[in-house]
């Protein structure tokens, strides 16, 4: 019997509301006194809330400089790639999946996909430059490729939640556009499961937790996003552009995987692995000053 392993391995390395008491022992002729002033102050605070927001609206654009602070959330969607992918691929290629209501059998193929969302928050300390901090949530999505015309199983490879900082470097001072490089270092929560398709695919196949198959971890994380930003009147943003990341996966325990196809027998063995993410991202957000 031949037997066929795959590795991916680093050196160093988921009562209703009533009416409020005070009133009700109020007596009427203070209560008939107290509703007018009550409503000339709703109505004041709200003309005057309306005016300021109507000034803030009417202010243009006034870019990126000292003293600035932009706030905002952003999403992304992306291609994740490493060892530690390419293992998954690997270990699931050779498998093949019978439709048994039409009797068609059709080799099983994965899809990986990358998934972001998160806040952001920067202050310009100096013309030109900023500290950023974004809190980020990742998923690894992983897809058969059955086609359009058939069933298709997913299952969430990877999760993440993570903090990053790091300096803010504009192209820009005080313009309607601007390029922003933001180098950021971090630290991840991580959930992964490997192989997550095959328990659907195959019924056969064990839920092997026992052999390290799901595991949380936590490690290091860093990457760099260069984004194109738009300011408008009333301070409203918007930015596009690419992000990087590279996430540091240290398994508490190695995983070990074996299955047989077509008479072999195939094992995934995997340690710790770098995992990376390149992926387009949206920004959207409100930049103030003091």
């Amino acid at each position: 019997m031949n037997k066929k392993e795959y590795y991916f391995c680093h050196s160093n390395y988921l009562k209703k509301p009533g009416t409020p008491a005070f009133l009700i022992l109020l007596p009427l002729k203070k209560l008939l006194l107290i509703i007018p002033l009550i409503c000339l102050l709703f109505f004041s605070w709200k003309n005057a809330l309306a005016t300021t927001q109507f000034d803030e609206l009417d202010k243009p654009p006034e870019g990126a400089h000292k003293g600035q602070m932009l706030a905002g959330g952003f999403g992304s969607i992306g291609t994740p790639y490493g060892s530690i992918i390419d293992s998954e691929i690997k270990f699931l290629e050779n498998n093949t999946y019978t439709f048994k209501d039409i009797d068609t059998t059709k080799k099983l193929m994965i899809s990986h996909r990358s998934y972001s969302f998160g806040l952001f928050y920067e202050y310009m300390f100096f013309d030109f430059v900023g500290a950023r901090t974004k809190l980020k949530s990742t998923y690894i999505i992983q897809k058969t490729m059955f086609g359009p015309d058939y069933k298709n199983w997913s299952g969430y490879l990877y999760h993440d939640y993570s903090f990053f900082i790091g300096p803010a470097f504009h192209l820009t001072e005080r313009k309607r556009w601007d390029v922003v490089l933001t180098p950021v270092i971090g630290y991840s929560f991580i959930n992964f499961e490997a192989t997550p398709v095959l328990p659907q695919v195959d019924s056969t196949y064990p839920d092997a937790t026992a052999r390290g198959r799901k595991q949380s971890m936590t490690g290091m994380a860093y990457g760099a996003e260069l984004s194109m930003v738009f300011y408008f009147t009333g301070g409203l943003f918007i930015s596009f552009g690419v992000d990087w990341t590279l996430n540091s996966l240290n398994f508490n325990k190695n995983i070990v995987l074996n299955q047989t196809v077509n008479g072999n027998t195939v094992a995934y063995k995997g340690g710790s692995s770098d995992l990376h993410m390149v992926s387009f991202i949206f920004s959207v957000g409100y930049a103030f000053s003091n």
